[in-house]
């Protein structure tokens, strides 16, 4: 099993909408992009989409923890035990990735509303404790 610690710093006013890679652990590789999304029913806002590739011969299964910095604040409130670590299981290679259709989840962090001017703002995200397991099913 590995483990990784990671830091993003997600700077604003720029929406690049290209797949930029922040991690790679045994050949998992774990990519980001801004995006604006506009989804129904919901106020339209900034996220970052999170792209998971697999480029090994075998499955695996990953695991990590989530923290986020609204207003440089890490968001801790209203979080239960175990609620912001995330599984998924990907087979040999294979790649998942987030979506504005359904914005939330494992794959999509919420940045800031775009139709509030004065709502909270993500100024940071993290990846901890990185793991990767083989899949042996």
């Amino acid at each position: 099993m590995l483990n990784s610690n990671l830091v993003i710093f997600a700077p604003f006013g720029q929406v690049d909408n290209e797949w930029l890679l922040f991690d790679e652990v045994s050949g998992v590789k774990f990519y980001k992009q801004d995006v604006p999304c506009t989804p129904e029913n919901i106020p339209d806002q900034k996220g970052v989409l999170i792209k998971i590739v697999n480029s090994t011969d075998k499955a695996v299964n990953i695991s990590w923890e989530l923290n986020v910095w609204y207003d440089h604040v890490q968001h801790k409130a209203n979080i239960r035990d175990g609620e912001n670590i995330y599984t998924l299981n990907l087979k040999a290679n294979q790649s998942v990735q987030g979506s504005c259709d359904m914005p939330n989840g494992a794959l999509y962090i919420f940045k800031e509303f775009i139709t509030f001017s004065n709502g909270a703002k993500m100024t940071k995200f993290e990846f901890n404790n990185i793991k990767l397991t083989e899949d042996i099913r």
